[in-house]
């Protein structure tokens, strides 16, 4: 498994020009028409679900590995269980929007300080609550009209954000 990570960075790494044509290329290429975005959303839908139904073992892992290990879960099966469905979450979303950043930072921390540290409510408010910041980030930047895309919006707002949540901790 090293090994394998080891060739797997020093390609990102050796191709990182070629990775970023792709990747654009693809997404600029890219007419989804209803049905198929309706089938991405499907996906979000279902993914979630299955992201929510773990939610007891994400609050029981809160309390520290070895204390959920002794209530039961299977520590390392649930982390990869994890691992595969937020890649398949993150993939689909991307594959659909793009790249937007720091939705993934802010929307969580705003939630969990609003409704604690539950996951069972914590999943879907965020899920909620991270397309509803995309809808307003998207509307202020066709309101405002001077050519911002929704990344510069999410960007203005969350990097302000990142540097209060670092003087929090800091504190």
């Amino acid at each position: 498994m090293e090994r394998a990570t080891k060739i797997f960075f020093r390609f990102i790494k050796e191709n990182t020009s070629l990775i970023y044509f792709l990747g654009f290329t693809i997404f600029i290429k890219t007419n989804f028409r209803d049905s198929e975005l309706s089938a991405f959303a499907s996906d979000v839908v279902v993914l979630g679900f299955f992201v929510t139904s773990l939610s007891s073992p994400m609050n029981l892992l809160s309390l520290g590995e070895s204390g959920a290990q002794s209530l039961g879960v299977n520590v390392r099966q649930f982390r990869w269980k994890m691992i595969i469905l937020s890649t398949l979450l993150t993939a689909v979303a991307t594959a659909v929007a793009g790249v937007i950043g720091f939705v993934g930072l802010i929307i969580p921390h705003i939630f969990r300080l609003l409704l604690g540290p539950d996951h069972k409510r914590l999943i879907p408010c965020c899920l909620i609550g991270g397309a509803a910041f995309l809808l307003g980030c998207d509307l202020i930047s066709r309101t405002l009209n001077i050519g911002l895309r929704v990344g510069v919006i999410t960007s203005l707002i969350g990097g302000p954000f990142f540097l209060w949540l670092l003087q929090k901790r800091a504190v």
